[in-house]
């Protein structure tokens, strides 16, 4: 019995030692000297960006995107999932587009991106919820990629998130170039892993490639720099990403490609002059720059020969025989009535399923803008046991008028299926004098049935129990009730504001008639 237990202990004590070994070895190879020439690759490349010399403070440029769309699998929940991509053409899973626009960047990490010019088989492009355009507003020496939603592994406390390890060594143009790999120590949707390619001495990423997923898709993206020296060395100059939506057994995928052509580049001034450092302390209240107007009512171009004349790089035979198709196409249905009235019928009832689960957006020349909540929001409906089933939708108007004056109606209706009742509320805002922000706020609608208090009151004095109102058959009052308010900034720091509210209420049976209305 001794000599067994004897045993199993020596057989716990190995067993110790050669996981002591292995937990040894696996943090030796953790600092190997290749990765320590990684670390310190990393640390020259944050340290130049952390000098500020070649960043961008501000650009103008064009960004041209194009991409393929590749329905590869759908099912009956495809149209009902809010933002799936519009299939508008029966038949069809592949489709093509190509935009144009212009790009005006403030530092940090500001981005205003206008549509110049549409073209392609589709709608619009698939996002799947995951903002494409961030994917094209990669700055690699911020703290944070797709704006918020990454951490950058060339942050300055990247090495808390992420593992180096140099890839290979090799040269282009005559330079030194170095390859390095980043994985993230946990795994995390704020996490992505990839790798980038650094120039000896310069210290700046000539190509960065990394991959992650959210909660909706998978993406991957390579990002390729200006080369040394030029005004662009430290920004991007082409993308190309690929998209992956898999969700409810549909399945979407998506490539682009895009290229920027910079107009106007002002750099960083890392050592300013005092007499700058003044001029700036003068300007720092001005912040008109870092913002733009909410919309643009002029409509893109859609023109075939104005993209033949603009597109920066020249598209492929794929992509031609996508156009050619989508032509035939639409020349065959033109000549065929029948093939007309398929179309129309196809595209009536996609424009119904897209607006059960989307909200709808459009603009009316000379009035403003419009915004209709969908018709089917998880968000509007509402269920109680007493009152049962209530639905609610919301439409939002918007007008802009000379001077910055901002008019917005907000009107919301809503049916109680129980109580068969109807409410309805609009609030409205009246921006008339920006400059003092002064305006005028106002609420219309009707509230929910009320009672005498006292009344119920009386009756837990008299039977000092509480009491259910569902058994007691109280007189309940209709309410209406208008709220008026003002508000004005005299100057500085000291403002003005006056309200009114006035509130109608009336029986809604036969009663005492000097209880059908009250005022307060």
């Amino acid at each position: 019995m001794k000599n067994e237990h004897k045993t199993i202990c020596t057989a716990w004590l190995a067993l110790i030692m050669t996981f002591t070994l292995t937990l040894a070895d696996v943090s030796a190879k953790r600092h190997t000297p290749i990765d320590q020439l990684a670390d310190s690759i990393v640390r020259l490349t944050v340290s130049r960006a952390a000098d500020s010399v070649g960043l961008a403070r501000e650009f103008n440029a064009q960004l041209y995107i194009k991409g393929q769309v590749n329905v590869r699998k759908k099912n009956v929940f495809y149209h009902q999932i809010p933002g799936m991509f519009h299939v508008s053409r029966h038949g069809s899973r592949k489709f093509f587009i190509e935009t144009i626009n212009q790009v005006h960047f403030t530092s940090p990490d500001i981005y205003d991106q206008r549509t110049e010019a549409v073209l392609g088989t589709a709608n619009s492009f698939f996002e799947g919820d995951g903002r494409l355009s961030d994917f094209f507003h990669i700055t690699p020496y911020h703290h944070m990629l797709l704006q918020d939603k990454l951490i950058s592994p060339l942050s300055p406390k990247g090495d808390k998130y992420y593992s180096y390890t140099l890839d290979s060594v090799f040269h282009v143009g005559g330079i030194q170039h170095y390859k390095v790999r980043f994985q993230p120590h946990v795994l995390s949707y704020q996490l992505v892993e990839g790798y980038f390619i650094i120039s000896n001495g310069a210290w700046s990423v000539r190509e960065l490639y990394f991959e992650g997923r959210n909660e909706m898709l998978r993406f991957k993206n390579k990002v390729s720099m200006g080369w040394i020296g030029s005004p662009t060395e430290m920004l991007p100059e082409s993308y190309d990403l690929q998209v992956f939506f898999h969700l409810m057994g549909n399945r979407i995928d998506a490539a682009y490609t895009a290229r920027m052509t910079y107009q106007d580049i002002r750099h960083e001034t890392p050592h300013l002059t005092l007499n700058e450092l003044r001029r700036q302390e003068d300007n720092k209240y001005d912040l008109s720059r870092y913002y733009s107007l909410g919309s643009d009512d002029s409509a893109p171009v859609r023109d075939y020969q104005y993209f033949d004349k603009h597109r920066p790089i020249p598209l492929t035979i794929e992509e031609l025989d996508l156009y050619t198709d989508y032509i035939s196409t639409q020349l065959v249905g033109q000549r065929d009535s029948s093939g007309i009235r398929k179309q129309k019928t196809a595209h009536f009832w996609s424009n119904v399923g897209e607006a059960l689960v989307s909200r709808s957006r459009f603009f009316v020349k000379d009035v403003g803008n419009f915004r209709l909540s969908p018709l089917f929001n998880p968000q509007l409906v509402g269920y109680s046991h007493r009152n049962g089933i209530s639905y609610k939708m919301d439409l939002r108007f918007t007008r802009r008028m000379v001077g910055d004056k901002v008019l917005e109606i907000t009107p919301r209706l809503g049916f109680n299926f129980k109580h068969r009742e109807f409410y309805w509320l609009v609030r409205g805002h009246f921006d008339y004098w920006p400059e003092k922000r002064a305006s005028w706020v106002f609420e219309l609608g009707n509230g929910d049935k009320v009672y005498n208090n006292e009344v119920v009151s009386d009756l837990e004095a008299a039977t000092g129990e509480k009491v259910n109102l569902e058994e007691v058959n109280l007189e309940y009052f209709n309410h209406t009730y208008i709220k008026l308010s003002h508000n004005w900034e005299i100057f500085n720091g000291f403002s003005l504001d006056l309200g009114l509210n006035l509130h109608r209420r009336a029986a809604t049976g036969n009663s005492n008639p000097q209880y059908n209305r009250t005022y307060r």
